[in-house]
C-alpha cells in the first residue's frame, strides 16, 4: 500500500470530529524537527542535574511566580 498525502487526506476524512484533537496532538509531535544538542547545551543539562542532585534548585508554584522571580529588579527571592 502506498502511503502518500492523498491516502492520508482520505484517512483523515474518516476520523470522527471528536478524535481530531488527538490526531492534531500526534501530528504536531511528529512534525517537531529532530536536532542534536550542542556541547554547551549538554554541559548545561549535566550541570543542572548535578545541582538538582545536591538540592540546589528553586521551585515555583506556577509560571507567574517564576517570571516574577527572574524578572524582578531587586535581588529578593520569590
Amino acid at each position: 500500500m502506498k502511503a502518500d498525502r492523498d491516502y492520508f487526506y482520505e484517512l483523515v476524512d474518516k476520523i470522527p470530529e471528536e478524535k481530531l484533537s488527538e490526531l492534531r496532538t500526534v501530528l504536531l509531535k511528529m512534525a517537531i524537527p529532530e536536532f542534536e544538542p550542542t556541547e554547551e547545551e549538554l554541559e548545561a543539562i549535566k550541570r543542572g542535574k548535578e545541582q538538582f542532585a545536591k538540592g540546589e534548585y528553586v521551585s515555583f508554584k506556577n509560571f507567574d511566580e517564576m517570571e516574577r522571580y527572574f524578572m524582578s529588579d531587586d535581588d529578593t527571592e520569590a
